[in-house]
C-alpha cells in the first residue's frame, strides 16, 4: 500500500490515459502480469485514485474507507481490514517401526 502518484490509470478499466509516462504504463503492466488486485475504488487526491492497496489475494481484504485527510495532507487518509486467518496443519501420528513406538509428526500431508 502507498501514495503511488499514477494519477493516468484508470483503475476500472485497467487502461493508462492519453499522455502517461513510460512508467505508468510499465507499474499497470506489472499490475497485471502478476495478477494483482487494487483495491481503493474512490479518489484519493481531488478526484483521481493515487494512495493504492494492491494484494496478490482479492479476497484478503475488507472494509477499505477514503477519509478526510490527517493535518495539511492533500490526499485523503484510507483505511482497511485484512483477514489473515491461517489454516494450522492436522497434526497425524508417524509410526517409527525401527523404535515401535507411534510419535506425532508436524508434516502436511
Amino acid at each position: 500500500m502507498g501514495d503511488f502518484n499514477y494519477g493516468n490509470i484508470n483503475w476500472n478499466t485497467l487502461q493508462t490515459g492519453p499522455g502517461a509516462s513510460r512508467e505508468t504504463e510499465s507499474f499497470l503492466d506489472c499490475i497485471k502480469y502478476n495478477c494483482l488486485t487494487h483495491h481503493v475504488e474512490e479518489p484519493t487526491r481531488g478526484n483521481t485514485i493515487l494512495d493504492l492497496v494492491i494484494t496478490k489475494d482479492p479476497d484478503i481484504v475488507q472494509d477499505i474507507e477514503v477519509l478526510d485527510s490527517l493535518a495539511e495532507s492533500d490526499h485523503g487518509m484510507v483505511t482497511w481490514m485484512v483477514d489473515i486467518t491461517r489454516n494450522i496443519p492436522k497434526q497425524r501420528i508417524m509410526l517409527d517401526y525401527n523404535k515401535g513406538i507411534m510419535t506425532p509428526s508436524d508434516r502436511n500431508c
